[in-house]
């Protein structure tokens, strides 16, 4: 009996990614397959083979990383989970063996609850849409005062931690940078942005939006950075995943402005 409700879920829930997927333009279908397409043919010509394991995690991680956030900026909920799933952890190990702490304890520390607060949206999902909403002024600059004032705390801590550092310091490369963060300011603005993002993300604010064009910025930054020092070719490939994402911000506040309703 267990089997069968369990099939029947399984079948519903694919009748409404597939109900969502009716909806989508012939636009959507291209951006999703041109992205992908430029994410694979980037891994594959910026292969590193001096180390194969993190060039397949950074092909894993952009891949699934790009068609989560076209999915996000869809509103889809179902196939996002398991994007979103794969991703972080592949994106995660990456940013580790880059120093870029902030960003790796984002990935590996947000896949599970990230997933959970999903459900969120379907609880607020009526005839397979689901709805969005924008802050006021007032909570627009409280989120401006409270994201500058960590990013400050934060990149003070991670300026000064390194290899020697007990504990964090083991999981850290000391091949590269001398085992430092090569960017701490920047490395923590992400950090913080990319939480009160996804936040405004899981409680359907467009807001996240505007702060994801910011942080795409901001990140794409660490990765030039981080390829020129590093002179790993997977790291070319997070920049040309960035780029991507920036360019998707915008295609997601499009998406998320209709039907919006001021909170």
């Amino acid at each position: 009996m267990n089997i069968y409700c369990s099939l029947y879920k399984v079948k519903k829930m694919l009748n409404k990614v597939m109900e969502n997927f009716k909806k989508w333009k012939a636009i959507d279908f291209f951006w999703i397959a041109l992205t992908t397409i430029i994410m694979i043919l980037a891994s594959i010509i910026l292969w590193d083979k001096t180390d194969n394991k993190i060039s397949m995690l950074s092909l894993i991680g952009t891949v699934m990383g790009m068609i989560n956030v076209i999915l996000v900026a869809k509103r889809e909920v179902y196939m996002n989970i398991i994007t979103a799933i794969i991703g972080e952890i592949a994106m995660g190990i990456c940013y580790l063996h880059w120093n870029l702490l902030g960003n790796a304890v984002l990935n590996l520390a947000i896949f599970l609850p990230s997933n959970f607060a999903f459900i969120y949206w379907l609880k607020r999902e009526k005839n397979n849409i689901v709805p969005t909403f924008r802050l006021n002024n007032k909570k627009r600059i409280i989120l401006v005062i409270v994201t500058l004032a960590i990013t400050l705390l934060l990149g003070l801590i991670f300026a000064n931690i390194n290899t020697s550092t007990p504990f964090i310091g083991d999981f850290l490369n000391a091949d590269f940078y001398g085992g430092n963060n090569p960017m701490p300011y920047i490395d923590a603005f992400t950090l913080i942005a990319n939480i009160i993002a996804l936040v405004l993300m899981y409680l359907l604010y467009t807001e996240q939006w505007y702060l994801w064009v910011i942080v795409d910025v901001a990140t794409l930054i660490i990765w030039i950075i981080t390829a020129t020092k590093s002179g790993s070719s997977s790291a070319i490939a997070y920049c040309v995943m960035y780029a991507c994402w920036l360019i998707n911000a915008v295609y997601g506040i499009k998406n998320w402005r209709k039907n919006q309703q001021i909170k």
